[in-house]
């Protein structure tokens, strides 16, 4: 009896969902693409492609033509985030300021959730994010509310946007993304 008591206690699985950018992409990883200010009319640029050790998203941010921003996206595709309470992501950043971004709509001026990623001087560090802390954004414009439960049950794409408003070059890389 005492056996099924830790049973419960402690399971036996581990449910997790990793996104492991690190050596070969897998259906895991899934497609991952730059979006820039360039569909307003910017000039800014971002590039992105795999490595040993991860996604690298590197980029150039200009103010020009009401430039500012790149962003580095995932796929569309249906999950449901609400069983995880917290986000680790292992990461490396130079020269920017990054938001971690969860969507839920294909239309871009609808809201969208974000934590921001802090400049690591091209250092590898971990951090970990509760869900329940992302800020609710709309057309890059922070509202006074959090994520909802029926948001992180009906994630359609997770992504990365430059957050700083400050124009010059930036690199940065992906280890991996692990809902928890």
């Amino acid at each position: 009896m005492k056996y099924l008591i830790l049973l419960i206690m402690f399971p036996l699985t581990s449910s997790t969902y990793l996104i492991d950018f690190g050596g070969e992409p897998t259906k895991d990883t899934g497609r991952w693409f730059v979006i820039s200010d360039g569909v307003m009319g910017g000039l800014s640029e971002g590039d992105a492609r795999f490595t040993d050790s991860g996604l690298e998203f590197v980029g150039n941010i200009s103010f020009e033509n009401n430039g500012g921003f790149t962003s580095l996206r995932d796929e569309f595709r249906e999950r449901d985030l609400s069983g995880y309470k917290k986000v680790k992501i292992r990461y490396k950043l130079d020269g920017q300021v990054l938001g971690f971004t969860l969507e839920t709509s294909k239309r871009w001026f609808m809201p969208n959730y974000k934590v921001m990623l802090e400049d690591t001087q091209g250092e590898w560090e971990t951090v970990t994010f509760k869900l329940k802390d992302f800020d609710t954004y709309q057309i890059g414009r922070k509202k006074n509310s959090k994520i909802t439960e029926r948001a992180l049950s009906q994630i359609l794409r997770i992504g990365f946007i430059t957050s700083q408003k400050k124009e010059g070059y930036f690199t940065s890389e992906i280890d991996y993304i692990e809902f928890e």
